[in-house]
């Protein structure tokens, strides 16, 4: 059975919902509070698990009480802990989430995502991986370790995923590792130069991309949906409309369904609409991983025949 190795940050998220944003020196009361478990690796692990996939977590925890906590929570997903580092006299990352109406403002702290022994990482991918599994990377750990096991997982034939949230300007041979690079507009706008406004903007960037040295581009637009974009193909997938709770981990659930529907052998077509409806199914709950789908949920979504809301057609 081929797995999927998801090499990423994990975090102990503070929720608060507020009436709206504070100002400077001002002090909110918050309107609900929430302590749960997040980071943008744990949260795909998580979601790839849910899926029934074989799914690895790579990355750092700390010896602390939180810590603790977010190795039981990814353990009860059914997350394959094996592997992550336990560092000495170190904090769990941890993440301050402020929702107003749906949306959010983020600030982290790395804390033990912030340190990883690089050649323990290699060792693990060389005698726990076969040829055919999956890397999936994101953004929020070191780029130097990024970059390390990106190339070093294409040596030994897994195919790469890099999702990279937060945006950050690349070197030029990182991009040589990605077999599919996953990021939203602004990403595409600071990674390629081209904001990607509409069909021919989205098509030039994606190209630009693919001349950096990626085989393959997935864009996501939020309420306008998702583009995949190979050599050959641009597949655009509508969103679906739904009532927005919490979009913190909507990014989330998308890729790690879209990832893991590959896995498992199904078309790009099937994967974007699975992955659409993950991110539908997360912003309607408040939390990470608490609002990640359950491939029995995204299965009932489906049979129930909606439909997404189509912000284009083929003729556009």
């Amino acid at each position: 059975m081929r797995r999927i190795f998801v090499l990423g940050s994990i975090n102990m998220d503070f929720v608060f919902n507020v009436k709206r944003m504070p100002v400077q020196g001002e002090t909110l009361k918050s309107e609900h509070f929430m302590m749960v478990p997040g980071g943008k690796g744990a949260n795909q692990a998580v979601v790839c698990a849910r899926q029934e996939i074989n799914t690895v977590m790579l990355g750092s925890l700390g010896d602390d009480a939180l810590s603790q906590s977010l190795h039981t929570s990814l353990v009860k997903a059914g997350v394959n802990v094996n592997y992550i580092s336990t560092l000495k006299d170190q904090t769990c990352g941890v993440a301050s989430i402020m929702i107003e109406d749906g949306d959010n403002r983020i600030i982290v702290d790395g804390g033990a995502n912030n340190h990883h022994d690089i050649d323990v990482l290699k060792n693990i991918i060389s005698e726990q991986s076969n040829p055919g599994d999956y890397l999936l990377v994101q953004n929020e750990i070191p780029l130097p370790v990024i970059e390390t096991c990106l190339f070093h997982a294409k040596s030994l034939g897994l195919k790469t995923f890099f999702n990279v949230a937060p945006a950050s300007k690349l070197p030029d041979k990182i991009y040589h590792a990605i077999d599919t690079i996953i990021l939203n507009e602004q990403e595409c706008k600071l990674l390629s130069g081209i904001d990607p406004r509409d069909k021919s903007s989205i098509h030039r960037a994606g190209e630009i991309l693919m001349e950096k040295g990626v085989k393959s581009v997935l864009l996501t637009l939020g309420k306008s949906g998702s583009v995949y974009i190979d050599s050959t193909r641009f597949i655009m997938q509508p969103a679906y409309m739904v009532s927005v709770k919490d979009t913190t981990a909507a990014g989330d659930a998308f890729i790690g369904v879209v990832v893991s529907t590959l896995l498992e052998g199904s078309s790009i077509e099937t994967a974007l609409n699975r992955g659409s409806v993950s991110g539908a199914l997360a912003v309607m709950k408040i939390g990470a991983q608490p609002s990640l789908p359950t491939k029995k949920a995204i299965d009932h979504f489906i049979a129930n025949n909606i439909k997404p809301n189509r912000k284009w057609d083929n003729n556009d």
